[in-house]
């Protein structure tokens, strides 16, 4: 009579199933450089980068109360330009975590009237578009092609990347 927890092969291949899954998955997501999982260096068009930044101020009105004030600032260039090149050097720095994501995951990206970063160009394999919400959890979304890739950033670095388009970038009217 055979022993009721007596492996067999089946198991075996169970095991092994899912020991290749764990490990899939811990790969997948691992820590990398922003700037190597966005590919920003392989870039073959200019960079545009948009930092859109919200400000309350207090109406000095006989009504009171608060308003928003939006500064719209602009970065493009392509890798040869110093505003560009030093952004790439501080996403670098910044480490991210793909999400795994269901096929029938869809995500609905829109200005929430809070600090927005935006980062665009392409590679030769494909177009990047992203967008980083600063109090959205801390998550990077590239929404350029389709599925959408996310990326679990901390808050702390949209400072970084603000600073730097803010410093080389020019503010719009």
């Amino acid at each position: 009579m055979k022993h009721p927890r007596t492996w067999n092969r089946n198991h075996w291949i169970l095991l092994l199933g899912a020991l290749t899954m764990v490990a899939t998955w811990l790969w997948y997501t691992r820590p990398v450089p922003l700037s190597e999982a966005l590919e920003i260096d392989q870039a073959t068009t200019p960079v545009e980068v948009w930092l859109m930044r919200q400000t309350m101020v207090k109406n000095t009105g006989p009504g009171g109360g608060y308003r928003y004030l939006d500064t719209d600032t602009e970065l493009t260039g392509s890798m040869d330009s110093e505003g560009i090149r030093v952004l790439s050097e501080a996403m670098a720095e910044i480490t991210c975590r793909r999400q795994v994501h269901f096929p029938f995951f869809s995500v609905p990206i829109y200005v929430t009237g809070k600090d927005c970063l935006s980062i665009s160009f392409h590679t030769e394999e494909r177009r990047v578009d992203t967008v980083w919400m600063n109090r959205y959890y801390g998550r990077l979304y590239d929404i350029g092609e389709e599925p959408t890739r996310a990326y679990r950033v901390d808050d702390a670095d949209f400072e970084q990347l603000a600073a730097v388009v803010e410093q080389y970038g020019t503010v719009q009217e």
